[in-house]
């Protein structure tokens, strides 16, 4: 392979007696800094290989730089170059040549080449089979990890400009009827049916997380993300003070407008438009609770996470508390993704089939999602934190904002120094929840009823159980139903979602009442970066952005026959066990659509191929029939977005969104855009209108985002 690709290997100089020649095709040296095939000389170099008289000729060779009879240069087949400092490095192989349309092509030249491109950490390229069985050029690459890229601070700013294009558009409807302005609930609409979540599970829903803020009895809030005012319009009443802040200006001017129905009602509410990691003229320590509900996912990555969570922490008094709702949990990604696509596919389909549209999903993943030790972690990086409680939700519905999410409570130190929760050191409570005897579920397997004859009969002090399968998620226990039977029992229950795996199980311990919370045990890894407990929002847009930006890079330096018809981003190389490329793991490109129905249809030249085109990008799906779906095929509110951005550069028309929902198939959305471009006229871009939230067809909920 060409290590020019990988870290470049520095092979240092000649030994004594011993010559070194980088030379080019016509066995000219080269100049210091370029690339040449590297050939060996010298009193030690051998006479050729023993009855190989073919491969002797072929790699030793007659030296033409010595007049000593007989004197051969050996032939390496390794390509190297001369650093300024006199030392040689290793580039790659010069004998990895092909033949492609009548060119003679070194792969390891594309590789050196594709090395110097920006945010590139590592490349390699194959001679592979295309769709039509032709032979093409496909390039694999690495991306430097992102706070090294140059790119991630653009498509963070463009990532959230987005959303607040889709909440905009989406959520605040002036024509949809709401009977309750205190509880909008436009735009929650369900990933298995494109369809609005009933009202009574999203009420379950709100109640679980102002029931949970409540009984903390804040006097000053700090609500980041108010969106339409679920929340607020709940805690504010209890509350001295409550700041709501959103970067939607939408959002503001709904909230603002229901409060001046109400007169003074509310009047110790006050509204900020700014983003999220936006703590301007909020004071220090002058809040007794931050309250980020249902947001986090729209965040762009973890670096973005973080300036909002230390913003918080510097804006709580010490003694209160963040809450952190409706988190999408990491673990439970890929069982989120396959209960939706099993769910629409119904009995359809082969398994092979189905998971190749759960990867598809996955790849195309734009919300944030958190792995609950996350927030441990946080104490490692944020002292100023006592403790963080991570619990699943309440409510007797299981929807996926019971089954695949889960809510955080961070608590902070009352005095810095000591870091006391409640009373009790963090060593007292480190040596109370030592002390605890864990009964590992999955060995007892305690259905409710033998529980609550346990707690009954023996009364025990407290009870803690590890590893308990939730029934949320397939056979277990329903967390819903351990909460239920503390309330009708003498005993407080803590429920744990803080370690789950890809199972969703929980630990739980029940306590006889008193004023002290336990604590859970956790195995943390200090070494462990935060950036490895999430996954990555822009990666598949940066992917998308890559391959093009790769193919100009290399389109100004090479011939176009040794530019790659295909680019594929991947987190690492495959390499061997002695280091070296494993070209054989390379994964071909998916050229061939692996789940292409019977009815397909191939688009027509003229708008509809483009048009499949942009798709083909945006979803990853190498072949788009005029009748595909686009939400089927993985699109959703933030793809449309970049879909209708796509659309006005390719053909300089203005779609609102809403003509995605309403036409999500190419043959009806290229009639639309012919149209528009037989009746363009010049003028400023159409305002943005909504649709009945039983027509969208969202791919997942919708809310205010930051």
């Amino acid at each position: 392979m060409s290590t020019a690709s990988l870290d470049i290997e520095s092979i240092g100089r000649p030994i004594a007696n011993t010559q070194v020649y980088l030379l080019d095709r016509n066995l000219n040296p080269v100049p210091i800094g370029l690339a040449g095939e590297l050939y060996l000389a010298g009193v030690s170099l051998a006479r050729g290989y023993h009855g190989r008289a073919g491969l002797t000729a072929e790699r030793f060779i007659p030296n033409p730089f010595s007049s000593a009879p007989g004197a051969r240069l050996y032939r390496t087949g390794d390509l190297a170059r001369y650093r300024a400092d006199g030392n040689i490095e290793f580039i790659g192989r010069a004998d990895e040549q092909i033949k492609l349309r009548g060119y003679r092509i070194e792969l390891g030249e594309i590789e050196e080449a594709l090395s110097a491109a920006p945010d590139v950490r590592s490349a390699a390229v194959l001679l592979r089979a295309g769709a039509s069985g032709d032979p093409t050029l496909v390039a694999y690459v690495t991306q430097r990890p992102a706070e090294e890229n140059s790119v991630s601070a653009a498509l963070e700013t463009e990532q959230l400009a987005q959303w607040r294009t889709v909440h905009d558009d989406e959520v605040f409807n002036e024509n949809d009827p709401i009977l309750d302005p205190s509880f909008n609930i436009s735009g929650w609409n369900s990933s298995y049916t494109g369809k609005p979540i009933p009202a009574e599970e999203m009420r379950e829903w709100v109640d679980d997380a102002v029931e949970r803020v409540l009984s903390q009895q804040p006097r000053r809030v700090l609500e980041i993300g108010c969106g339409t005012g679920l929340l607020l319009f709940r805690i504010a009443p209890h509350c001295e003070h409550y700041l709501g802040t959103d970067f939607s200006p939408a959002a503001l001017k709904y909230i603002r407008e229901q409060l001046q129905k109400q007169n003074a009602l509310l009047s110790q509410v006050s509204l900020s438009e700014q983003n999220a990691d936006d703590f301007t003229n909020i004071e220090p320590a002058s809040f007794d609770a931050v309250i980020i509900n249902s947001v986090v996912q729209y965040f762009p990555g973890v670096d973005y996470l973080m300036r909002v969570l230390r913003g918080a922490v510097e804006v709580v008094a010490p003694g209160g508390f963040i809450f952190i709702g409706d988190v999408r949990s990491l673990p439970l990604l890929k069982a989120l993704h396959t209960s939706v696509e099993q769910h629409k596919a119904g009995v359809a389909g082969t398994p092979e089939q189905l998971r190749r549209r759960v990867e598809r999903r996955i790849e195309q993943e734009e919300e944030l999602l958190i792995d609950p030790s996350f927030f441990t972690a946080l104490k490692q990086h944020l002292p100023q934190i006592s403790h963080v409680e991570v619990e699943p939700k309440r409510g007797r519905h299981h929807n996926e904002l019971t089954r695949f999410r889960y809510q955080v409570m961070i608590r902070l130190c009352v005095f810095a120094p000591l870091r006391e929760t409640n009373g009790i050191s963090r060593k007292g409570a480190k040596a109370q929840r030592e002390n605890l005897c864990w009964i590992d579920w999955r060995e007892e397997r305690w259905d409710l009823a033998e529980l609550r004859r346990r707690l009954i009969e023996n009364k025990p002090e407290t009870l803690a159980l590890t590893n308990v399968a939730n029934a949320r998620l397939g056979e277990g226990l329903d967390p819903e139903d351990l909460y239920r039977l503390a309330d009708s029992l003498p005993y407080q229950v803590h429920l744990s979602w803080a370690r789950h795996g890809a199972d969703g199980s929980f630990d739980v311990i029940f306590t006889q009442p008193s004023e002290t919370r336990l604590q859970f045990p956790f195995d943390l890894d200090t070494t462990k970066p935060l950036s490895d407990y999430v996954n990555h929002p822009l990666r598949g847009k940066q992917a998308r952005q890559f391959g093009p930006q790769l193919r100009n890079f290399l389109k100004s330096r090479l011939p176009e026959h040794m530019v790659p018809a295909s680019f594929v981003i991947l987190d690492e190389l495959p390499l061997l066990p002695n280091g070296k490329l494993d070209r054989r793991a390379l994964p071909a490109p998916e050229a061939v659509r692996p789940d292409l129905p019977q009815s397909f249809v191939a688009p027509r030249p003229g708008v509809e191929q483009s048009l499949a085109g942009l798709w083909s990008d945006l979803l990853g799906v190498p072949q788009i029939g005029i009748h595909d779906n686009f939400f089927d095929l993985g699109g959703h509110s933030l793809l449309t977005t970049q879909l209708i951005s796509r659309v006005r550069e390719l053909f300089k028309v203005e779609l609102p969104l809403r003509e995605v929902f309403q036409q999500p198939t190419i043959a009806a959305l290229a009639i639309v855009i012919e149209h528009a471009q037989n009746n363009s006229t010049p003028s400023e871009m159409p305002k943005i209108t909504r649709v009945d939230r039983e027509a969208r067809r969202l791919a997942r909920p919708v809310r205010s985002t930051q």
